[in-house]
């Protein structure tokens, strides 16, 4: 995994974890980085872990040491430079209007980044992150050090955390991820977007601070027709497109036949930059349909359009994304990385890979059906909206309560700083499913090239965010959007429906959500589970976790394993995957070792 990663002590750098993280980046699992060391002294270690073509920049002034990984859009070099030196200044000011214009910038700032300065005379060492946490990085801290890596395997073997955080994994087991900072690793965190670390040699002192926050109760575009604010976007996000890609890298857009990869595709298009298109089909044929509409669409706009047919995820694909993500970015996605591997092979790590995420959030009303009414009614929905593994299940598997799964979540989701109970529920989707769940995926992208996501350029983002959820309803903002953009790839069938956007049968669409959003959940799963249970190798996920547990008693402290087996037997495909993805990282975390390996070529 390319990022940073940063150790520092009062005390002074013991050489074994100095020559850990000078030695991270190695690894046979990361053969196309390489580590650069940018401080090496006394108190602190910092390296950056790269490919060829993976952005980072670092620079010194006669005041500060200034290294940037990832970037910061619409800006030359120079002015790259210019604001991040402005930045360090003032960070290193105690004048309190210093640190409106640090929160002013962050929050302005285009790009998906990582800051770390370091002050010279003072020794003062600064963290920040974007105003969306687009890159994920961990923490781990106490009394006397903190690692700060973008690569939650080394926080926890420099700070040698092995206690796991057990509400966590009762959450990661019901939503594939666990709620706002947390990890699985008990003590490891995940820093929050627009976040700054500062530590004080002076003092001694530590401080992680949350420069902004969003709040989606207030839409400040309400006034505006669904027309103005449709064109307004389209210039934003054509501006997010323009800054992004370049005509002297290769663009790929990651193209399927729903709505948001097209409209990506289309924007880019018209903004003149060169661009190809890939589609990939796995061996089942679920997205087959995906495939056909992606070549119409590709050929509507002009562009060159690659099908890639994936084999079977075999065993060494989810080893590989275990060892990639520590668990972040659960084992179901194990198909994905041939894909990767295909597509680095084709372009190199110099490509740009461009995908649709974010569409499906910032352009949709993410309100319930129904208005929420009370803390109570505001979980009650995300655990049955959002669950996979039921409440009940997940607490007969961790031995949790189910009041204490569901006052973990309680606590967390009343602190978003929404004074309603419907925008909390967005502020869950947005920077929980989205930042929790997308942002991994797509950091796991970026072991093998750099992933664009132009739907979260901060000016789109925060513009979209502050439309009003009527005209979002239906996708009546949408369909005006795409249509401005290419009316003829708005009349191209999307997949998820039958019928484009355009089409007058949207009315009949937006009628069977709603009576789809009344059907009982138990019925819902019910329904799921017959579709899902296709082609789960249930006796070898059942082998696999077996020798795990003979081999990592950890596993047994946190899991009720004789539930889990049961759990097994009637769960889906993304379910019992999610179970292996627990077990696999409680493993390897424990121990070192994965028992994956020994399933290298059995599918998965």
């Amino acid at each position: 995994m390319p990022g940073i990663n940063l150790y520092y002590t009062f005390a002074v750098v013991s050489q074994s974890k100095r020559t850990r993280i000078l030695n991270h980046g190695s690894e046979p699992n990361d053969q196309n980085c390489k580590s650069t060391i940018l401080i090496d002294d006394k108190h602190s270690v910092l390296t950056c872990t790269g490919y060829e073509g993976y952005p980072f920049l670092s620079f010194e002034t006669d005041e500060f040491h200034i290294a940037l990984e990832g970037c910061i859009y619409s800006e030359s070099t120079g002015t790259v430079r210019t604001a991040l030196t402005t930045l360090a200044e003032n960070l290193a000011s105690p004048d309190a209007a210093a640190r409106e214009r640090i929160r002013l910038w962050l929050v302005e700032a285009d790009g998906e980044f990582i800051v770390v300065i370091h002050h010279k005379l003072t020794g003062l060492v600064f963290v920040v992150t974007d105003a969306l946490g687009r890159l994920p990085i961990y923490y781990s801290r106490d009394d006397q050090s903190i690692m700060i890596s973008r690569h939650m395997d080394l926080v926890i073997a420099v700070q040698e955390r092995k206690a796991f955080n057990r509400l966590a994994i009762a959450q990661y087991l019901m939503f594939g991820y666990s709620l706002g900072s947390t990890t699985l690793v008990q003590d490891v965190h995940g820093l929050e977007p627009c976040s700054a670390i500062t530590i004080d040699p002076r003092s001694s002192l530590i401080d992680i601070q949350r420069v902004s926050t969003f709040s989606f109760s207030e839409k400040l575009h309400c006034n505006k027709s669904v027309e103005t604010n449709a064109t307004e976007l389209v210039r934003l996000l054509s501006q997010a497109c323009l800054s992004r890609t370049n005509s002297r890298r290769c663009n790929v857009v990651s193209l399927s036949g729903g709505l948001d990869s097209r409209t990506i595709a289309a924007c880019i298009r018209n903004s003149g930059i060169s661009l190809a298109a890939t589609t990939m089909l796995d061996t089942e044929g679920v997205f087959k349909a995906d495939a056909r509409i992606a070549e119409q669409i590709a050929q509507a706009l002009g562009i060159d359009w690659k099908l890639y047919k994936l084999q079977v995820a075999r065993g060494k694909d989810a080893y590989r994304l275990l060892r990639m993500k520590a668990g972040l970015n659960y084992l179901a996605m194990n198909w994905i990385i041939q894909y990767l591997d295909a597509l680095r092979s084709t372009h190199g790590t110099g490509m740009t890979y461009i995908t649709g995420d974010g569409g499906d959030k910032v352009l949709v009303d993410l309100r319930p059906t129904s208005s929420l009414g009370s803390l109570s009614d505001l979980v009650q929905h995300i655990v049955s909206r959002h669950q996979g593994n039921s409440l009940q299940d997940v607490s007969r598997m961790t031995g949790l309560s189910e009041d204490d799964i569901i006052r973990g979540i309680s606590e967390h989701v009343d602190s978003y700083p929404e004074q309603d109970f419907d925008h909390k529920l967005v502020h869950f989707v947005i920077f929980e499913r989205g930042r929790r769940w997308l942002f991994e995926g797509e950091d796991r992208n970026r072991n093998f090239f750099w992933h664009l996501a132009p739907f979260y350029g901060i000016q789109f983002f925060r513009y979209a965010m502050n439309c009003p959820d009527e005209q979002k309803a239906n996708h009546r903002l949408y369909k005006e959007l795409l249509v401005r953009l290419s009316p003829q790839v708005a009349d191209i069938q999307n997949e998820h429906w039958g019928f484009p956007i355009t089409s007058k049968k949207y009315y009949w669409t937006v009628v069977t959500q709603y009576l789809r959003s009344l059907t009982p959940r138990p019925l819902k799963r019910f329904l799921k589970g017959q579709i899902s249970q296709i082609s789960i190798p249930r006796e070898t996920y059942k082998e696999c976790m077996k020798k795990q547990v003979v081999g990592c008693d950890v596993i047994k402290e946190y899991l009720l394993f004789p539930e889990v087996m049961k759990r097994l037997d009637r769960c889906t495909k993304p379910e019992a995957q999610t179970l292996l993805t627990v077990t696999s990282t409680l493993e390897l975390v424990a121990s070192g070792r994965s028992t994956l390996k020994e399933y290298w070529e059995d599918k998965m």
